[in-house]
């Protein structure tokens, strides 16, 4: 499993991830599931109505979780 080192603010509002659209939680842990560990994407993330990209650098995901 693949964890996001990066934590949003609970506010944010992840949109996209290297261009491609979210609009569902299950939108994007399929697209992280074509990823690995290691690898590095960019999440585009709404808040407050201002649009920001963010590069988060993927990580294994701990087994306690």
């Amino acid at each position: 499993m693949i964890k996001i080192q990066y934590v949003p603010h609970r506010s944010h509002v992840i949109v996209k991830v290297d261009n491609t659209e979210v609009k569902t939680a299950d939108d994007l842990i399929a697209y992280l599931g074509t990823k690995k560990p290691g690898d590095t994407v960019t999440v585009t993330v709404e808040r407050d109505g201002k649009t920001e990209e963010i590069d988060v650098t993927l990580a294994e995901r701990p087994s306690n979780l």
